[in-house]
């Protein structure tokens, strides 16, 4: 959980995104949403000091400082521990791209 790429639903309908290296956070964003039961397009662009966080076409956060994560070598439905806190829902498609997309790619595919 020290180098990590999160996504997450929140208790308060809240969408949460956060990249973390080498155990601090280096980027985050906590999004109101209006219903949890909604289907969303999310993205996040994570290279070192670039980073993006993308919902339903909209560059929603972006910040230009930090390291990126190292050692990313597994996508888990789980809080980062091997299994603990798993998730529970319903997803259409997840994609891991080796090269941070462009502003426009991110906007079309998650719109």
């Amino acid at each position: 959980s020290s180098n990590r790429v999160l996504i997450s639903i929140t208790n308060n309908n809240e969408l949460f995104q956060q990249v973390r290296a080498g155990g601090a956070s280096v980027a985050s964003k906590t999004t109101s949403i209006s219903d949890i039961t909604d289907n969303f397009k999310v993205a996040i662009k994570y290279k070192e000091n670039d980073f993006a966080f993308w919902i339903n076409g909209v560059e929603i956060h972006t910040d230009t400082l930090g390291a990126a994560p190292i050692g990313l070598n597994r996508v888990g439905f789980d809080n980062g521990t091997d299994g603990v806190n798993t998730f529970d829902g319903k997803v259409k498609d997840v994609r891991v791209y080796k090269t941070a997309l462009s502003y426009e790619d991110l906007q079309y595919l998650t719109s």
